[in-house]
């Protein structure tokens, strides 16, 4: 949904990118903004029926008291797979040693 005075390009590139993203077979481009209602019927032509959907875990976005708004947050299982591996990731970097000098205590030279 927008309210725009005109709808640009540039809108209907997100929307394609957000049913693109979502896997969602088509939506609903809304500008309530103009003189009149405009609107886009988007059409995803990369959809893929077999991809699955998950309520992503509320600490993979974020929300650790598991309150995002009071819904569950639907995103394609390799997105959550990808962010859990992210998490994942930084935490075994918080872990490593801090090997490098700190720049303002440059090591001193023998």
């Amino acid at each position: 949904m927008k309210a725009k005075s005109q709808l640009i390009n540039e809108d209907v590139v997100q929307a394609i990118n957000t049913v693109e993203r979502l896997n969602i077979q088509e939506g609903l481009l809304i500008n309530f903004g103009g003189e009149s209602l405009q609107y886009r019927h988007i059409f995803n032509n990369k959809y893929d029926p077999s991809a699955n959907f998950t309520d992503a875990p509320m600490d993979l976005l974020g929300e650790a008291d598991g309150n995002l708004f009071d819904s569950p947050t639907y995103m394609p299982n390799s997105m959550i797979e990808q962010a859990f591996r992210k998490k994942q990731e930084n935490k075994k970097l918080q872990r490593l040693p801090n090997i490098l000098p700190h720049p303002s205590n440059p090591p001193n030279p023998k």
